[in-house]
């Protein structure tokens, strides 16, 4: 499987590699997904450099209480 990230003209064929280039460089990542903290789903838009297997997702009432 061949990854692309094209803001940063990078291409590679392994998960590590990708999950790499996401940890060295910033990116935007946007979704729903359950809120890390509490377990609730809510939107998300996160941008900046994330490490591999993580979904930087914190919803409104738990970001008040951060």
């Amino acid at each position: 499987m061949t990854f692309k990230c094209f803001v940063h003209d990078f291409e590679c064929e392994g998960i590590e590699k990708w999950d790499g280039h996401n940890e060295e460089e910033s990116h935007t990542t946007s979704g729903v997904s359950p809120c890390s903290l509490c377990g609730f789903s809510t939107e998300f838009s996160f941008t900046g450099k994330k490490k591999a297997g993580t979904i930087p997702c914190v919803c409104e009432e738990c970001k008040k209480s951060l």
